[in-house]
């Protein structure tokens, strides 16, 4: 999903004609969903407050940078669309949600906030709508405590805390529109919700296609760091279609040769119809090399190294 297609697929929220609502649900740690009755006031602020954060993110940053999440570098402002083919299974409380008509609702007798794991909104009417998911974190939640008395303002003087409060701000960490997900906290998405299984198993079908190009003399060496997510994270950037698993070896081996960085750094076996790892740099600057992050300036004849390409359409090129 590109940047304009989840504008567009957003743009019904600032439609004056649209009725939107938003619906508020309390998942616990127990992985039960429950629906929160929230008043008017309370939801229509709860509505503006995050239709505001949106916006402000999507469309009035001009220095917002969202790509997809295999593309992913350490970025200031980012939002990623999560294109991993594996569902996240921390967020299988969004599907229920937007697939099922109700949930029991939150008991203030039976169930208590510090059991509160996340919540989910809903916002939107009865054909188009959104889920957003916000983590709850125990800072979010004064309790009522034995051990002082928790005071509040009322219209004759201070009274006593005779409940718990949540604190629920703007911000949340991952969106769902149309049944696909994008991401507005990396952090949060590396902590937690299954990512890290997720994302060395993509990495895992990702080195099947290395050693299928059979490129590598000694390819169990770059299998080893599939289990360090920082190289995991970069084995999914290489593309399945990528043009250098496809190249004839002769001429990967006349880029690296030709190359002053390369040529010193990348080693081949002895038939030379092979590269042999032998440092962890190797690894590393071979998985730039099948990312293509190895250009020349036509202009000047400078190399560059770089993680961010795009590639000309035919269009832009004709």
């Amino acid at each position: 999903m590109t940047i304009d297609q989840l504008r567009s697929r957003l743009s019904f929220l600032n439609d004056a004609n649209e009725h939107i609502s938003l619906s508020m649900y309390l998942i616990l740690k127990d992985g039960d969903i429950r629906f929160a009755n929230l008043e008017e006031t309370v939801r229509n602020e709860l509505k503006n407050k995050f239709l505001a954060y949106l916006n402000g993110r999507i469309n009035n940053d001009t220095e917002l940078n969202y790509c997809n999440l295999t593309d992913y570098t350490d970025r200031k402002n980012t939002v990623c669309y999560y294109d991993l083919p594996e569902p996240l299974p921390g967020l299988q409380a969004l599907n229920v949600v937007t697939t099922q008509e109700e949930q029991q609702e939150f008991s203030f007798i039976d169930d208590d906030f510090s059991n509160i794991e996340g919540f989910i909104f809903l916002i939107g009417n009865e054909t188009k709508k959104i889920a957003l998911y916000k983590k709850h974190y125990s800072l979010s939640l004064i309790k009522r405590d034995s051990s002082f008395v928790g005071l509040r303002k009322s219209a004759t003087g201070l009274v006593k805390l005779e409940s718990d409060i949540l604190k629920v701000n703007e911000t949340f960490e991952f969106l769902q529109v149309d049944n696909q997900v994008v991401v507005f906290s990396i952090k949060s998405l590396e902590s937690s919700f299954g990512y890290t299984g997720i994302l060395m198993r993509a990495a895992k079908t990702k080195f099947d296609l290395i050693q299928d190009a059979e490129l590598i003399e000694n390819v169990e060496e770059l299998e080893e760091l599939i289990q360090e997510k920082k190289y995991a994270k970069k084995i999914i950037k290489i593309k399945a279609d990528t043009p250098v698993l496809a190249l004839p070896f002769d001429r990967l081996r006349t880029f690296i040769l030709g190359h002053p960085k390369l040529k010193r750094r990348l080693k081949f076996n002895d038939t030379q119809d092979r590269i042999k790892f032998h440092s962890k740099t190797s690894k590393e600057l071979f998985l730039k090399l099948l990312s293509d992050s190895y250009l020349k300036s036509e202009l000047t004849d400078l190399l560059y190294e770089t993680d961010e390409k795009e590639q000309l359409s035919t269009e832009e090129i004709d």
